[in-house]
């Protein structure tokens, strides 16, 4: 049963939750994680059903999140193999993704294409949504995520961060990436959404299916 914790925002919440004995409130596990406060029900509400997670009134109004007790060491083990599992698949895909390169993959390329391969190996949206008011100002902020990314892994991060425009357009031209500038809706401002090809990511889905059995 425990291994269903597979999914990403499942397993973030399930993380931060071991953590605190005493249980949180849907606004501080919203705070920590980043997911709405709306939705963290939904993202447990099998463990709920299934006793590992419980709901606990403290105030009048308030409920917090607690972790079972007697859960508590499957939930960590569960985690973690979770996260070797999740290494495992990015570089498998990612030897993929070169196969169909016929090359090795760049570091800033490869930083980029383990936050687009997060995002799709993972629960909810594929896309990644960048608010910016010109394609230039998307793609700086492109590059700062994979600046953050490459320090600490690359001798010279900002020299190979500064690749990235010219990397995501020749990953775009080969069918791995789709990216578009937009507009949000009537009355939205502009965006740059981004992600995994749909046809490379059931490609990778598949490969990965046929690797599990």
């Amino acid at each position: 049963m425990i291994v269903r914790l597979w999914g990403r925002y499942t397993s973030t919440l399930m993380y931060v939750l071991t953590y605190f004995d005493r249980g949180l409130p849907a606004s501080r596990l919203a705070a920590i994680t980043g997911i709405p406060s709306r939705l963290i029900y939904s993202f447990l509400k099998y463990w709920i059903e299934k006793g590992v997670v419980r709901i606990r009134r403290i105030y009048a109004k308030l409920y917090v999140y607690v972790l079972d007790r007697k859960w508590r060491n499957a939930v960590k083990e569960a985690l973690d193999h979770a996260e070797r599992k999740r290494k495992i698949q990015v570089e498998i895909a990612l030897r993929h993704i070169e196969e169909r390169l016929g090359r090795k993959l760049e570091p800033a390329e490869e930083q980029l294409l383990i936050i687009l391969l997060h995002r799709a190996l993972g629960e909810g949206s594929s896309y990644i949504r960048i608010p910016a008011l010109s394609p230039l100002e998307a793609t700086q902020h492109l590059k700062d995520m994979v600046y953050n990314r490459l320090k600490g892994r690359v001798k010279n991060p900002e020299l190979e961060a500064e690749k990235t425009p010219r990397q995501l357009q020749e990953l775009i031209a080969h069918g791995v990436i789709y990216a578009s500038y937009v507009r949000r809706g009537a009355t939205g401002g502009p965006e740059l959404i981004i992600r995994l090809d749909q046809a490379i990511e059931h490609e990778l889905r598949q490969v990965l299916k046929h690797l599990q059995g």
